[in-house]
C-alpha cells in the first residue's frame, strides 16, 4: 500500500531577526546536483510577493552555481497543468514526477508570510495621532524535500527587516522590500550549501 506523504507550510507568524533552521540535513543536500524551486505560496497583501521570492531564490542559486536549477517556466507549466498556481503542500507522487520529468533531486517549497514595503504599509499611531514608523520586512518559511523519498531534508524560516528612508539606518540597500528580498535569497541559497565549492 502506497502511503501519501504531504508537507504543509505553516502560516504562523513568529518573527525572527535572522535565519532559523529547525532542521537541516547538510550532507543529503550537498549530495544533490539539481533543485526545483516550486512557486512560493503567497500569504501576504502584496500580489507579487510569492513570484518575487521564488525568482530571487532561483536567480541566486543559479548565480552561486552549486545546483542545476530547473527553469521557473517549466515548473510553472507543470503545476498549471495540475491547476495549481502555488504549492503549499505536495505529495510523494508529484515529487517523483518532478524527479522523473526534470531530474530534480531536491525540491524547495515555501510560503511568503510577510512582505511589507514602505510604500504599501502605513500604520497610524492611535495614541499620538501621527504616523508611526513602519519598516520594510519580509518573512519566509521554506521546506527542502528529497524528490525520491519525500523525506524532509530541511525546514527553515528567514526574516529580513529594513529601515525607513532617513530613519535610524542610512544603509540605502535596506530601504526597500525588493532589496531585502535579494539579501534573503543570498541567505537561503547559502544555507542550502549553494555557495560551497
Amino acid at each position: 500500500m502506497l502511503c501519501v506523504f504531504v508537507v504543509c507550510i505553516c502560516s504562523g507568524c513568529m518573527f525572527r531577526q535572522h535565519k532559523t533552521y529547525s532542521f537541516l540535513d547538510s550532507k543529503a543536500i550537498a549530495g544533490a546536483g539539481s533543485v526545483a524551486v516550486l512557486p512560493f505560496n503567497n500569504l501576504t497583501m502584496n500580489a507579487n510577493a510569492g513570484v518575487i521570492i521564488t525568482n530571487m531564490l532561483m536567480t541566486e542559486l543559479v548565480r552561486q552555481g552549486r545546483f542545476r536549477v530547473i527553469k521557473y517556466g517549466d515548473l510553472r507549466r507543470f503545476f498549471l497543468d495540475r491547476r495549481k498556481t502555488s504549492v503549499s503542500s505536495i505529495d510523494i507522487e508529484t515529487l517523483r514526477e518532478l524527479r522523473q520529468k526534470f531530474r530534480a533531486e531536491i525540491a524547495v517549497i515555501g510560503a511568503v508570510l510577510r512582505y511589507e514595503d514602505v510604500e504599501n504599509v502605513g500604520a497610524l499611531n492611535k495614541t499620538g495621532g501621527g504616523k508611526e514608523p513602519v519598516f520594510p520586512c519580509i518573512y519566509v518559511s521554506i521546506t527542502i524535500l528529497d524528490t525520491r523519498s519525500g523525506r524532509i531534508l530541511g525546514q527553515g524560516e528567514f526574516m529580513e527587516k529594513g529601515s525607513l528612508a532617513g530613519h535610524l539606518l542610512s544603509d540605502k540597500e535596506r530601504q526597500s522590500a525588493f532589496a531585502l528580498a535579494q539579501k534573503m535569497a543570498v541567505k537561503m541559497a547559502s544555507a542550502m550549501g549553494a555557495d560551497r565549492s
